[in-house]
C-alpha cells in the first residue's frame, strides 16, 4: 500500500525498519498462542519459518498468522504452503 506506485498511499509515509526478534523469544510467543488453539509448533520446525526468512518479523507473522486463523498445523509442508499462497496473493 505505502511501497506501489500505483497503490494510493504510495510515498506518504517514511519507512521504519524493526530488527529481527530474537529466536527463542519468538518460537515462545508463537508456541504459546498456537497451543491455545491446540496446535503443536515444534522450535524444529519454527526454526524452518525463522531461518527461511533470516527472521525478517513480516514473512515470519504473515506465515504464522495464516496458519492460525485457519487452524493449520504449523509444520513445514504446511509452512510452505502458506508462503506459497502468500507468494500468489501479492502477485500483480
Amino acid at each position: 500500500m505505502f511501497l506501489s506506485p500505483n497503490r494510493p498511499f504510495f510515498s506518504s509515509t517514511q519507512q521504519m525498519s524493526l530488527g529481527a526478534i530474537p529466536k527463542k523469544e519468538y518460537y515462545d510467543f508463537a508456541a504459546r498462542h498456537l497451543d491455545k488453539i491446540n496446535k503443536k509448533l515444534t522450535e524444529g520446525d519454527f526454526d524452518y519459518l525463522y531461518d527461511k526468512f533470516q527472521g525478517h518479523t513480516w514473512y515470519i507473522q504473515t506465515i504464522l498468522n495464516k496458519l492460525y486463523a485457519n487452524r493449520i498445523a504449523p509444520n513445514s509442508g504446511n509452512i510452505n504452503e502458506m508462503i506459497r499462497l502468500t507468494i500468489d496473493e501479492n502477485a500483480y
